[in-house]
């Protein structure tokens, strides 16, 4: 079982999609906002009050959602993991995988091919770092690591019923077609 970008967007609450959007570059909301993001009474919404950030955002989850704009959920994936590179690198260091600070081009086999003891025993290794499991099980699901809806973080964040739907538009994307961690620390969204 592997959720596409945007399958993953859609399966967080609005807390956590909301944590994840504010922690992305500036440039990357900037852009989500001005595609997603609804008028009101005929004028843009502004972001400078606490009530227009928080309709902001959710313009933009509700967007992201209804349009199941698979480039923009992926550009939003990568960016708020750029900012989470100790988690990265924790997890290609466990599986030996050549890494430049979390940044790899190498491929991750060994991770996505991962058996669940040892995803159990990264799991353990990441908690010890500080790290949320929230984003480690989102790391693992973004990766469409095999075996990742067999551990109970994974499955407490995207639910159990995942396990019985599968996504409904289109083949699944593999794990060489995500990529592990962004090519820069700006992306771009066009």
């Amino acid at each position: 079982m592997s959720l596409k970008p945007h399958h993953i967007i859609e399966r967080m609450d609005e807390t956590r999609f909301s944590e994840l959007f504010s922690e992305c570059t500036r440039k990357t909301r900037h852009t989500l906002e001005s595609v997603f993001s609804k008028k009101r009474r005929g004028k843009p919404v502004s972001l400078k009050s606490a009530l227009d950030r928080k309709t902001g955002v959710q313009g933009v989850h509700a967007g992201l959602k209804l349009e199941k704009h698979e480039k923009y959920a992926d550009e939003l994936i990568k960016a708020y993991f750029y900012e989470r590179k100790p988690l990265l690198k924790i997890a290609l260091d466990f599986f030996a995988i050549p890494n430049e600070d979390g940044i790899t081009t190498e491929e991750l086999d060994a991770l996505v091919d991962a058996p669940v003891e040892k995803l159990d025993e990264l799991g353990k290794q990441i908690a010890t770092a500080g790290i949320a499991e929230a984003d480690y099980a989102l790391y693992l699901v973004y990766l469409q690591v095999k075996n990742a809806f067999k551990l109970s973080a994974v499955l407490d964040r995207f639910g159990e019923d995942i396990l019985e739907e599968a996504p409904a538009d289109g083949a699944e994307q593999t794990a060489a077609e995500t990529p592990a961690t962004p090519e820069s620390s700006e992306p771009t969204a066009t």
